[in-house]
């Protein structure tokens, strides 16, 4: 024991010319007590081997690495010098294996990157007044004078080094209308020597009301201050910078010149702070594609089809439990001549087992739908015997009869003593179970899919579990996802549309001769819909990949026809045609009378339309997943929508 390492370095590199990087270094607390020669270790990803004498230190790393150099600069006997020996039974670096070029994504939202306190520096321009104010929270006045050699602003130098920016908000001061900017340049950079990268540009429209002086601005990353006066502006940004410049090519008074005056109350840059070397995922090309691009594993990502065939499900489908009732239920370790089915039958009946003495007792399932991700565990108590209820649990998960249980989980379940009635049916939902009954939820991390599941639990509320111990509950659902067979949890993957080509797309509340495809074909070619009177006339679809979130639109003029342009949008999404339409976001559509060419390719990218091309885009903020979108236009240019009115584009 006098050999034990008693301090440790963890370094690593990537390839034999790199030099080593010091990931993590700190004391070990090894005991002198010792372990049998040759016993094999039986750790987990999240839990060392606990029957095993060991000390564990856990710390943070985000870096991937390929070779590791662990040393030992101290033993129990002293610092290690010429022929000092360290030894030790085992080494464990836990962890995770990764994709080649995997960047482990640890961001945090953020409401503005500009934090209060960060260094602000007046840009092309001149006042008295403090640049604090900029940037301070607050709807105190920031105020230049342009000096007559460009746009005037600020930069700043965020207190946090390492953020992207993604949406721009400005908040009007308590005078001074005419001063308002009506145009912004977001650029960035990393440190004094590098130029200015321009991150988004566009137009601002702050109305002519004021904001009291002073007022604290309570905005958060998903949201402005809404009862403040104000304009947001958002665009997508996959690039880290650690400074910025702000600057306003134009007030509502006029264009700048020496001597003009542009003020505001506050900026925000909302977005999200980032490790140092953090990387976002590119965007992929501009081609809008039928399948996400896969992840690089070694398993290929599942591909869908435009004509899934696999039943009851070919898409992945949130659910309450993946244990659904009627699947095989088998007692595990135990006995107990109940019926098993109780177990997951949907209601608060009891199921009930007595520990035979060679493990945690518990219940194994093989579902009706094989296919599943399992990402968290529900257990309900039943109508008596609290002194029975687990307290701890560990899932398993498996491919066939053959293959090894591996551990999805394992932890601690914290029921009360309250009792649920008996034969109760369970209201739950795939994101909350029944919240009017009495349980226990806990939610995990897991991307693996598995055809069979072992719930068992080793401790009961009356002590560890021995043989005749009884453990016994009301109910256990495994929250999840039913996925198609060959499934492997794909990336996010940014696209110009999700509406890919070649998707079903049906008339709504309009009739007209012509092809509905030409609404998402890729062209300018026209879609025309002739109002029945109904309501707002516009398009459904089904797209091809029937996951994604929504986050813009995009509308292309066609070659003809101006007074038929939409005005207004409303974007819809629902989840299954039994599912009512949800609004995800509405509003004003600035298209000019120009028109495009008929039949021109529209060549975009997931953070920009098509600049070539006559449009109008509207960004808005959606964090919801649907498979089915309804696109709707309450206005065109020339009327409101009434009998016979006819509305017209190029491309959604």
């Amino acid at each position: 024991h006098s050999r034990d390492p008693m301090k440790f370095i963890v370094e690593g590199r990537n390839g034999d010319t790199e030099g080593w990087t010091i990931i993590a270094e700190g004391d070990l607390g090894l005991t002198t007590e010792r372990n049998p020669s040759g016993m094999a270790i039986e750790s987990t990803p999240t839990e060392p081997d606990m029957a095993k004498i060991h000390d564990e230190v856990l710390f943070q790393n985000t870096v991937m690495y390929s070779q590791y150099r662990v040393t030992f600069p101290e033993a129990r006997s002293g610092s290690v010098a010429y022929g000092t020996i360290v030894q030790f039974g085992e080494v464990e670096l836990p962890g995770l294996t990764v994709p080649p070029g995997y960047v482990l994504p640890t961001v945090t939202p953020v409401s503005t990157v500009l934090t209060p306190g960060s260094t602000v520096v007046r840009v092309r321009g001149y006042n008295t007044h403090t640049t604090a104010t900029a940037i301070d929270g607050t709807t105190n006045v920031y105020q230049v004078h342009a000096d007559g050699t460009g746009a005037p602003g600020f930069e700043v130098s965020p207190l946090w080094p390492y953020s992207i920016v993604q949406g721009i908000r400005v908040y009007t001061p308590s005078n001074g209308h005419g001063r308002d900017p009506m145009q912004f340049i977001v650029e960035g950079r990393n440190g004094d020597t590098e130029g200015w990268s321009v991150i988004a540009l566009g137009d601002l429209g702050l109305t002519t009301e004021r904001n009291p002086a002073g007022t604290p601005i309570n905005s958060s990353p998903s949201a402005p201050d809404t009862s403040l006066v104000h304009d947001e502006v958002l665009f997508q940004n996959t690039v880290v910078y650690s400074q910025y410049r702000v600057t306003f090519p134009e007030a509502r008074s006029a264009l700048m010149a020496y001597g003009t005056i542009v003020q505001f109350g506050e900026v925000e840059l909302p977005g999200v702070w980032v490790p140092p070397g953090f990387v976002m995922t590119e965007y992929p090309t501009p081609a809008p594609s039928p399948k996400p691009t896969p992840a690089p594993t070694a398993v290929p990502t599942f591909k869908p089809t435009a004509a899934p065939s696999i039943a009851p499900t070919a898409v992945v489908t949130p659910v309450s439990t993946v244990l659904t009732p009627g699947s095989t239920v088998v007692r595990v370790r135990g006995y107990n001549t109940h019926i098993t089915a109780t177990a997951i039958d949907g209601t608060t009946d009891v199921y009930q087992v007595h520990a035979d003495g060679t493990g945690a007792p518990g219940f194994q399932v093989t579902p009706l739908w094989p296919y599943s991700i399992v990402q968290g565990i529900r257990v309900y108590t039943p109508y008596n015997g609290h002194s029975r209820d687990p307290m701890k649990f560990i899932v398993e998960g498996r491919n066939g009869d053959t293959e090894g249980w591996t551990i999805i989980a394992e932890g601690d379940l914290g029921l009360t003593t309250e009792r649920n009635p008996s034969g109760m049916a369970i209201e739950s939902t795939p994101t909350e179970p029944d919240m009017a009954k009495i349980h226990d939820e806990v939610l995990f991390q897991n991307t693996v899919m598995y055809s069979q599941y072992r719930v068992t639990f080793p401790e009961a509320r009356s002590g560890s579990v021995a043989y005749g111990t009884i453990v016994q509950f009301g109910e256990v659902e495994l929250p999840g996802l039913t996925v198609p067979p060959g499934y492997v949890l794909p990336t996010v993957t940014p696209v110009s549309t999700v509406l890919t080509p070649g998707s079903t797309v049906v008339r709504v509340r309009g009739y007209n001769t012509h092809t509905t495809a030409t609404a998402i074909d890729g062209t300018t070619n026209v879609y025309q819909v002739h109002a029945d009177g109904t309501g707002a006339p516009g398009f459904e679809v089904s797209p091809l990949w029937p996951y994604s979130i929504v986050q813009g639109i995009r509308v292309y003029t066609p070659s003809n026809g101006h007074g038929r342009d939409p005005m207004q949008f409303i974007v819809e999404g629902r989840n299954g045609d039994t599912e009512g339409w949800s609004v995800i976001a509405l509003g004003d559509l600035g298209l000019t009378t120009e028109r495009n060419p008929a039949g021109t390719p529209i060549n975009s990218s997931p953070s920009a339309p098509d600049t070539s091309l006559v449009h109008d885009e509207v960004l808005f903020q959606n964090t919801v997943v649907y498979s089915q979108y309804r696109v709707t236009f309450p206005e065109a240019r020339s009327a409101l929508m009434a009998y016979g009115t006819i509305v017209q584009f190029g491309e959604v």
